[in-house]
């Protein structure tokens, strides 16, 4: 079945290709507010789309919970599937992994939160994971994310920490300030680390 899955993924049909955030998410529209599950093949279309149009991994995330938060809608990806879908598109590399850390996830949650407990992005994971890269350890909860989703701007970051030698502090935000560029504040650092990120691709 995996062998199955995989092969169609590596032949997309011509009309799949070209659709926006909007055309993926479609079939949501009128939905519930609960969360709708995402199934391989969308989000195999999301990546394409964001492969087509040389997206980072954050742009594409930014892009897909602004159109659901506006629409009220909420969207719920499974690790397993995030997994399979890796398996035929690289999503940024060890950059993105370190704060979106695939191997790990069990579940995403993206758009409008269900109640006030929750965020317009969560990310929950199989246990807690810290991670050396550039000088600080990043380190991330069971469950992380961004109360709050604006153009270019993840605000409101909980449960990621940053260790710089022998001090701790919280990630506040993380911003997209140009074409694969992100800004990530830390509290009471100057001024904020900027990495390069990777568009994703297919391998």
């Amino acid at each position: 079945m995996r062998r199955i899955f995989l092969l169609i993924l590596l032949w997309i049909p011509p009309s799949l290709h070209g659709l926006d955030v909007a055309g993926i998410f479609s079939g949501l529209e009128g939905n519930p507010v609960a969360s709708s599950e995402i199934d391989q093949e969308t989000l195999s279309r999301l990546m394409q789309y964001a492969a087509d149009n040389s997206l980072t991994l954050f742009e594409l995330l930014n892009e897909a919970v602004l159109y659901l938060a506006s629409r009220e809608l909420r969207l719920h990806i499974q690790g397993d599937t995030l997994r399979e879908v890796n398996t035929v598109y690289d999503l940024g590399g060890r950059r993105v992994n370190v704060l979106l850390p695939v191997e790990k996830i069990t579940d995403i949650f993206l758009g409008k939160p269900e109640g006030p407990s929750e965020a317009q992005m969560e990310v929950l994971l199989d246990g807690e994971y810290a991670e050396f890269l550039e000088l600080a350890t990043f380190k991330l909860s069971r469950r992380f994310g961004f109360t709050e989703v604006k153009t270019a701007s993840f605000n409101g970051a909980f449960g990621i920490v940053v260790k710089n030698f022998f001090l701790s502090f919280d990630l506040s935000r993380i911003e997209i300030y140009k074409k694969n560029k992100i800004a990530i504040y830390v509290e009471r650092w100057g001024k904020p680390k900027r990495w390069n990120i990777k568009s994703v691709t297919r391998r």
